[in-house]
């Protein structure tokens, strides 16, 4: 998604609404639970290549190359 696509989505509800994020990725969720959810804690901007590990897991090399793209990162925290 990019950073205009966000905010169109954002602008159609009420600006003093808490804004969660939840995942039902099943490697992500507590035993017995359909879903789980998460803060927003920061917003930042980064230059990142987006690679995956030996794993095949999605992850970014960050600093400038070649390769490297702008990015927004959106940290997360399940404690809130």
């Amino acid at each position: 998604m990019k950073v205009k696509q966000l905010i169109d989505l954002l602008e159609k509800h009420d600006p003093e609404t808490d804004v969660l994020c939840y995942t039902e990725e099943e490697a992500l969720l507590p035993k017995r639970h359909g879903f789980r959810l998460f803060d927003i804690e920061s917003i930042d901007n980064v230059e990142a290549e987006k690679r995956r590990g030996e794993d095949q897991v999605p992850s970014l090399k960050f600093g400038k190359s070649d390769l490297s793209e702008k990015h927004v990162i959106i940290q997360i925290i399940s404690e809130f």
